[in-house]
C-alpha cells in the first residue's frame, strides 16, 4: 500500500542502458475500475504517458522500468477523457451537495484506490466513492432526506425502467426524449441548457448529483 502524491516528481529510471527517460507529473486513474492506469510524465520538455505494467517497481526514491516499455502521445488518454481522472486537487461533495474539501492525497493497495483525503480532512473510502470525472468526485452519503436517492443503483442498470413513487406511480422513462423548458443548476453552474433534450446518460447524472426533482419540474409536459 502506498500514497501517490509521494511519488509526484520522483524520476522513473531505466537499468538497461541507464537513464532517467523522465520524472512522474501527474497519475491517471481508470474511472470504472478505481485504479491507477497511466502515468504523465515529462520526457525531453515534452509530456508522455506511460501505462502502469511498464513499471517494474516503486521505490521511496524512484520508479524502476521493465526492460521493454512504450511511451506514448500524452493526448491518447484523453480521447476517451471520460474514462480516465487524475484526482489529485479533485474537488468532492457528498452526493447530498455538502462540500468536502479539494483531493490531496489518495492511498491505493495494488494500483486501487483504497481510501482519499481531502484538504478538509474528510475521508473517503473506495466503498463510498459513487463516481467521479477528472474534476469532480461524488460521495455516496449513509442517510438523506432525498426521496428520490434510492432509485440511484437501479437507474445505473442498463435498460431496465425505474419507478418513483410520489403520489401516483411516475416512470422515469417517460422523461427520455423530452426537451427541458429551463436551465438547471448545480453549484451555481449551468449543467443542462434549456431545450436540451433529455437521455438516459442525462437522467443518471442528474441522479447522481440529486438534480431529478429539477428536471422533472422543467421537463416539457
Amino acid at each position: 500500500m502506498f500514497e501517490i502524491s509521494k511519488i509526484i516528481n520522483k524520476p522513473i529510471i531505466r537499468i538497461k542502458s541507464p537513464q532517467i527517460i523522465g520524472y512522474v507529473k501527474h497519475i491517471v486513474f481508470n474511472v470504472k475500475l478505481k485504479k491507477i492506469q497511466y502515468l504523465v510524465i515529462n520526457n525531453k520538455c515534452e509530456y508522455k504517458i506511460i501505462h502502469i505494467n511498464n513499471i517494474l517497481k516503486i521505490t521511496e526514491d524512484s520508479l524502476i522500468l521493465k526492460n521493454n516499455y512504450l511511451l506514448l502521445d500524452y493526448s491518447l488518454i484523453w480521447l476517451n477523457s471520460e474514462d480516465f481522472a487524475t484526482l489529485i486537487n479533485c474537488e468532492a461533495y457528498g452526493k447530498n451537495g455538502k462540500y468536502l474539501g479539494s483531493i490531496k492525497q489518495i492511498e491505493t493497495d495494488k494500483l486501487k484506490i483504497t481510501k482519499i483525503k481531502t484538504n478538509l480532512n474528510e475521508e473517503i473510502l473506495k466503498s463510498e466513492i459513487l463516481c467521479f470525472s477528472n474534476n469532480l468526485l461524488i460521495k455516496k452519503t449513509s442517510s438523506s432526506t432525498n426521496k428520490f436517492e434510492r432509485i440511484f443503483d437501479i437507474a445505473n442498470k442498463a435498460n431496465q425502467k425505474v419507478i418513483i413513487q410520489k403520489n401516483n406511480n411516475f416512470n422515469i422513462n417517460n422523461l427520455i426524449n423530452k426537451k427541458l423548458m429551463q436551465n438547471v443548476f448545480y453549484n451555481n453552474e449551468i449543467i443542462f441548457k434549456t431545450n436540451t433534450k433529455i437521455t438516459a446518460q442525462n437522467l443518471r447524472t442528474a441522479i447522481t448529483l440529486g438534480l431529478l426533482p429539477e428536471i422533472i419540474k422543467y421537463c416539457e409536459k
